[in-house]
């Protein structure tokens, strides 16, 4: 539509002599989660807590909201258990999908600090250091963490 009515004004435009001409810009299309879910062969194989520095368990305690400064953790693959503060909230972000293509994520929150994650840690838990789950790491780089709203998965997977 957006489209149709440009070429309408810019042929207006030709025959009242205008050289200035209206350009199209299409958005992409955003998305709100990086996220997956799998049932598990046997119901055993998985535990609601995540690892924490010294080897214990920590189970999790609820769920909440981002907000700047709220300190938080990740027990990752890769990094093992980090620990920040979230300097970003309600974000837009483009993220390297590789072989040349990106996506572009909104209402996201980062985390800015040195090895807070690294790949492969993707899909990991985000948790207040009171152990409430805030969020889903799915992407950053050396210096960075962004991870998609708990809410917004909870949403997306139809979690209870």
């Amino acid at each position: 539509v957006a489209r149709t009515i440009i070429k309408v004004y810019n042929s207006l435009a030709s025959l009242l002599g205008s050289k200035t001409r209206l350009l199209a810009v299409v958005e992409p299309k955003a998305s709100l989660v990086d996220c997956a879910i799998a049932k598990p062969i046997k119901d055993s194989d998985v535990q609601d807590s995540i690892l924490e520095d010294d080897g214990s368990l920590v189970r999790i305690a609820g769920e909440t909201e981002p907000e700047i400064g709220l300190k938080c953790k990740k027990s990752g693959r890769s990094s093992g258990t980090t620990r920040g503060e979230i300097s970003q909230v309600d974000t837009t972000v483009t993220v390297d999908m590789g072989n040349n293509r990106s996506a572009l994520f909104i209402d996201q929150f980062v985390v800015e600090k040195e090895g807070m994650s690294t790949g492969g840690d993707s899909g990991s838990i985000v948790l207040t250091e009171d152990n409430k789950v805030v969020g889903l790491l799915f992407a950053g780089s050396e210096k960075t963490m962004i991870a998609n709203r708990y809410s917004n998965v909870k949403r997306a997977l139809s979690l209870e």
